[in-house]
């Protein structure tokens, strides 16, 4: 029995530069990490008033036209929002293909946020 993708769109395949194994791991940690899940709730549902959002999510609200849920990940327009504990490990991927510092911060710009 296969597994079926949760990102299945064509566009979102091509524009993100990832594997299925990461993207699922994005998505895994997008669903455990607080912040992540309550702007997935203010996605879903509405954003509060400024001053009512809690502190943990109160430098998104400036965002909060942008953010959107695509097939379970959540993304601003189509840079993917990265949680807290993998952070340094995408850091790690970007620079790892050891391009300048301007190559990566164009591949970082264009594909997390």
């Amino acid at each position: 029995m296969s597994q079926e993708k949760i990102w299945a769109s064509p566009i979102l395949t091509d524009l993100i530069p990832a594997s299925d194994t990461r993207l699922q791991q994005i998505v895994e940690q997008q669903q455990e990490d607080p912040t992540s899940k309550l702007l997935m709730q203010y996605i879903q549902t509405k954003w509060p008033p400024k001053n009512e959002v809690p502190p943990i999510v109160q430098e998104f609200w400036q965002h909060r036209t942008n953010l959107t849920i695509e097939n379970g990940l959540l993304l601003k327009a189509f840079r993917i929002f990265i949680p807290i504990p993998l952070r340094q490990d995408v850091l790690k991927k970007i620079h790892g293909g050891h391009l300048d510092i301007t190559k990566c911060r164009a591949l970082a710009k264009q594909s997390v946020w």
